[in-house]
């Protein structure tokens, strides 16, 4: 608008436009100070950004952790480059195999009494060539139950009361053999078993090892006092036999 305009205005005409100016004016300003608070915002959005690739460039240039210089596992360690390229096939060695025993306790015959693909009868002359090897294994573990009889009487010479002694190995007192003994005190020492577990176990029937055992030998509170009457016994007999 040019100066001849504005003369020829009247002055309400002037009022109105000033204050359509500063109208104009005060909007411009809030769109500035909008848009200020946008930089402001973005410029934190960028600092942050940039202090995020400031970390993620030290990691990149740092070491990688290794069982060595970190608290990883050995088993998460780099592992050696395998060689390229297929690995070869290992052969093996023919004619090595275990021997078999010289005199195995048992020999099953395993043969056909027909043949699986036709249904012919056979009989040994078809079947000359045999497959043998040896399977090995421990027998079932059964205590052994004793039954000592002591007979008494009387003399029919000295009319005294006479008595057989007990038997070598079976003193009157612990039910416990040194057999059942070893193995309650194995159990008990190095694999940690309470008596009180063992005597539920000698009362569990299903076990084969304590199938045999009497119930009475199972009880609560009995097995640690079997076999102190047991240490004792032995104790004794080492005694008499000069400590050996």
């Amino acid at each position: 608008m040019t100066r001849e305009t504005l003369l020829g205005l009247s002055k309400d005409d002037l009022v109105d436009l000033v204050l359509a100016q500063q109208a104009q004016v005060a909007a411009q300003a809030a769109q500035i100070a909008a848009q200020v608070g946008q930089i402001e915002a973005l410029m934190a959005q960028v600092a942050t950004l940039s202090a995020r690739v400031i970390e993620l460039e030290a990691k990149l240039n740092a070491p990688p952790k290794t069982p060595d210089n970190s608290s990883l596992p050995p088993s998460k360690g780099q592992k050696p480059n395998l060689p390229q390229g297929r690995k070869k096939r290992r052969h093996s060695h023919p004619g090595v195999a275990r021997a078999l025993a010289e005199n195995p306790d048992r020999v099953i015959e395993a043969r056909l009494t027909a043949c699986p693909n036709c249904d012919h009868a056979l009989d040994a002359a078809d079947q000359s060539e045999i497959h043998a090897y040896d399977h090995i294994d421990l027998p079932p573990i059964k205590p052994i139950v004793t039954r000592i009889n002591r007979h008494h009487g009387v003399c029919p010479c000295c009319r005294k009361h006479i008595g057989a002694p007990p038997p070598e190995g079976f003193v009157p007192g612990s039910p416990f053999g040194p057999g059942l003994c070893a193995l309650i005190i194995h159990l008990h020492i190095t694999q940690a078993i309470s008596f009180e577990r063992l005597a539920l176990l000698m009362a569990d029937s299903r076990l084969p090892s304590f199938s045999h055992c009497p119930e009475s030998l199972g009880e609560d509170g009995q097995v640690g006092e079997h076999i102190g009457e047991f240490l004792d016994q032995w104790q004794q007999a080492r005694l008499r036999h000069g400590g050996d």
